[in-house]
């Protein structure tokens, strides 16, 4: 099986190149900081490769019944298995019960985290390495049945099944030596290959909002008070707010009626616009609320049915019209769209700005890179009682229109096809790489 290039190089995808080990210690409650955890390593000090780093959580619940104190977890990361062995043989037991695990790290941009404010311009997008992340092992293996695997120049069934036996083979190695975490880490590395560095797209935008809702509702967001964010997502604030439910707790409960009387107005004017355009028959139980809400490719597991989405703020006025914001028909794309996998070979990419867009939560979706202010209200039930099975991940057509018009930036795309193709007319003829399979629509899923 041939060598699968990374985002990064042509360097194969291999643990020695990617891989960490780490020592994992339980640590008492007298050896909770770096410091102290890295003098139980002294005595393996002369050994050849030092700590990459190490990190020390403290954990909550039980204390120590004589100090009071609560214990942690410490992380000793080297930069492969032989090193970690020699060190963990050398441990001196001083800090807590030690073991090993593998962990892979990608480089940064390949995990598509934003490099010095990329996300901040349009056009940005997560890497495919971070659009495929979000995805169960069983899923990966899925997808990768459903691309062509096809090696060398015979285009046959043969040599298909013959890629598809090695890339298994390959993948039993990596889960037996290391664990699903490294068999995750191949298959996503294949299929980033496989996909190249972007997957095609298409544009659609949401229905259209009266401009005196969007006004209200992006006021009401302004003046909302942002604490800390609730999830680990790439963005300035994050608040969900939702009604309780009968099978919430007294705690919960009062939680929500709390955070309901804290964000009325933001509930209120969100309430107002989603029944001027949403369906009549959803009903939502959750508002998310976001404040410059970046990349952060997710599936929201948590999501009872599909979920509805508007976008607010000053990113849209990029002028030129259509494309990432304005109301208008033009070429001008303020990014800030709504992502998601709507086919195994293409992204669809929505325009929610004073828009209400639909998709389904539960498969993986972004928002590609903007310029500006940007506020979001996500619509979505975690109630059992709305349940609705994971389908398409786009729901309703009439809240992700297709747009006719291509923006700035596919069309840019397209050009650098065309010239592609006529160099390749007029040079030697060569037989072009393996292509996709057809899109065909992608069905979420259920978690």
């Amino acid at each position: 099986m041939a060598s699968v290039s990374s985002p990064q190089g042509d360097h194969r995808w291999a643990i020695e190149h990617q891989e960490e080990h780490r020592i994992c210690i339980r640590t008492p409650a007298h050896c909770t900081t770096e410091e102290a955890v890295a003098a139980c390593f002294s005595s393996a000090a002369h050994h050849h490769t030092p700590p990459l780093r190490i990190s020390v959580r403290t954990q909550r619940g039980q204390r120590d019944p004589i100090t009071g104190l609560r214990g942690g977890v410490a992380f000793v990361a080297f930069p492969g298995a032989a090193a970690a062995e020699e060190a963990l043989a050398r441990y001196d037991g001083s800090a807590g019960e030690a073991t090993m695990e593998y962990r892979s790290r990608a480089p940064a941009l390949a995990r598509g985290r934003p490099l010095s404010g990329a996300a901040a311009r349009r056009g940005w997008e997560p890497s495919v390495w971070s659009q495929l992340r979000p995805l169960s092992l069983a899923q990966l293996q899925e997808r990768a049945g459903q691309l062509r695997v096809l090696d060398g120049e015979e285009d046959t069934v043969a040599a298909a099944a013959t890629a598809a036996a090695d890339l298994q083979a390959e993948l039993d190695v990596a889960i037996a030596q290391h664990g699903v975490v490294a068999g995750h880490e191949l298959l996503l590395a294949h299929l980033t290959a496989r996909y190249g560095q972007q997957r095609p797209k298409r544009w659609a935008r949401g229905a259209y909002i009266a401009p005196g809702l969007c006004t209200a509702l992006l006021a009401a967001l302004r003046a909302t008070e942002w604490g800390p964010k609730e999830r680990q997502l790439s963005a300035d604030g994050y608040i969900t707010v939702r009604v309780a439910l009968p099978r919430d707790g007294k705690k919960a409960a009062r939680k929500c009626e709390r955070l309901l009387r804290e964000h009325a107005n933001v509930w209120q004017a969100a309430a107002r616009l989603f029944e001027s355009v949403g369906p009549k028959g959803y009903a939502y139980t959750s508002l998310a609320l976001t404040r410059n809400f970046r990349g952060s490719p997710h599936r929201d597991e948590l999501d009872q049915s599909f979920q509805f989405a508007v976008s607010l703020g000053t990113f849209g006025d990029c002028g030129g019209g259509g494309g990432g914001g304005g109301d208008g028909g033009g070429a001008a794309d303020c990014g800030g769209r709504l992502c998601t996998e709507s086919s195994v070979g293409e992204v669809t990419c929505i325009d929610t700005h004073n828009k209400l867009g639909c998709i389904d939560g539960r498969c993986t979706h972004w928002v590609d890179g903007y310029e500006g202010e940007r506020f979001s209200v996500v619509f979505y039930t975690v109630d059992e009682a709305h349940f609705t099975p994971a389908g398409h991940a786009l729901p309703l057509p009439e809240y992700a229109v297709f747009e006719e018009f291509a923006p700035q930036q596919q069309q840019q795309q397209q050009q650098q096809q065309q010239q592609q193709r006529s160099q390749q007319q007029s040079g030697p003829s060569e037989r072009p790489p393996p292509a996709l399979l057809q899109p065909a629509p992608l069905h979420c899923v259920a978690p």
